[in-house]
């Protein structure tokens, strides 16, 4: 699943008669500042749709959302929401348009709707979001988790005594960068994240959530995740070492390898045909014994269902990602050069990656202790194997 691999430093669109009005410098400044904006119009908009085309670029300079008196941004003065004594809170761009980012932002607002029930939480989602990341507001929205909206939005329509949170182009908010993530999305929404107990802060509302089925060969047999591709060329598990992790799951557990990327192994099956939407995704790890991963998604998602999980991290402190969850072993793979560098595709950063794993001892890396079956038995390799070749069928 993908991550917001803007550029912290965009070009900025080509002028057009429209945006020459307001000139280069404030189209830059549109598109980096954190935070949201209220145009002429009086809509409240982002730099993210504006970036992505999903908006008009602005024809002047906006202005920020965070001059309005009601609007709050941990961006710009750190606050602490006044929750007992509000009604109801607008949540700008809540929360994110990257699905690993929105499962943990779901996290700080499950906290904040469990502390304060009669709080009523109205989301507004960017107009350029990925589908596959609505489909988890959507989900969220199902078990009471916030009322969704669609940006832009007419501030006018916004009672001027109701407070807003705007949480908006958090990519380029220092702090992203530097804080545990659960941590930065409870202050951004105004919760001092020191009074938030750990047990709170691994995802665990996903489990509430009505999921689908997995194909009926899959539904009571054991399987292992792995899950080698990120969004990122540089935090990827290459290829080249995919067959070595695949013998390696299979002489540990000695149970069927399954994924969402086309490997060809005799011991492996690609399940991405039978995980075309998010609900199906969130399904396929929540059922899984253990997973093995560089996929920040799939790492925030096994939190939630307490899957046993080794994380990979080629490029940030894994600290920063997976503090609060107890069933997750993080490996620091961290590669001279790449620290920071959260997405790159130029060759040379490739190759470094691709030096570091050949020169990886796989070995030495931690294999996560898989947990007891939730439902059914454990079946035989044999059965495992039939189910397998039933799958492949089914798929073609």
């Amino acid at each position: 699943m993908k991550t917001d691999t803007r550029d912290p430093n965009p070009t900025t669109p080509a002028a057009t008669d429209a945006t020459d009005a307001i000139g280069a410098a404030d189209r830059q400044a549109i598109l980096t500042r954190a935070g949201s904006w209220l145009t002429d119009a009086r809509l409240i908009e982002l730099p993210y749709d504006f970036e992505t085309g999903g908006r008009p670029f602005p024809t002047r300079m906006p202005r920020a959302l965070d001059t309005l008196r009601n609007v709050s941004s941990a961006a710009r003065r750190p606050f602490i929401l006044p929750a007992q004594n509000l009604d109801v809170v607008h949540l700008i761009s809540a929360m994110g348009v990257v699905l690993g980012d929105s499962i943990i932002g779901l996290t700080a607002l499950d906290w904040l709707r469990r502390t304060h029930p009669s709080l009523e939480l109205v989301l507004y989602r960017p107009a350029s979001s990925p589908d596959y990341v609505e489909q988890l507001y959507r989900l969220a929205k199902s078990i009471g988790l916030g009322t969704l909206r669609d940006l832009p939005w007419p501030a006018a329509s916004i009672a001027k005594e109701e407070r807003i949170v705007d949480i908006g182009n958090i990519v380029f908010w220092p702090s992203f960068a530097t804080t545990p993530m659960i941590d930065f999305f409870l202050q951004a929404i105004g919760v001092d994240a020191a009074q938030v107990p750990p047990h709170a802060k691994a995802n665990r509302w996903l489990a509430e959530l009505a999921l689908p089925a997995l194909p009926a060969p899959w539904r009571d047999a054991p399987y292992v995740l792995f899950s080698p591709d990120a969004s990122s060329r540089v935090r990827t598990i290459p290829a080249a070492v995919h067959a070595a992790w695949i013998d390696r799951l299979w002489d540990a557990y000695g149970l069927p390898v399954l994924g969402f990327t086309p490997i060809d192994h005799p011991r492996y099956t690609s399940i991405r045909s039978h995980a075309p939407d998010t609900p199906a995704f969130l399904s396929w790890i929540r059922h899984a014994r253990a997973l093995v991963t560089a996929d920040s998604a799939a790492v925030h998602a096994a939190a939630g269902f307490d899957v046993p999980t080794t994380a990979i991290f080629t490029t940030i402190d894994p600290t920063l990602r997976v503090r609060d969850y107890p069933h997750c072993t993080a490996v620091d793979f961290r590669i001279e050069g790449l620290y920071g560098v959260h997405s790159s595709e130029a060759p040379d950063d490739v190759e470094l990656v691709a030096r570091a794993w050949r020169d990886a001892a796989l070995d030495a890396m931690p294999l996560p202790e898989p947990r007891p079956a939730l439902r059914g038995a454990a079946g035989s390799r044999e059965s495992h194997d039939d189910a397998r070749e039933h799958l492949k069928t089914v798929a073609n």
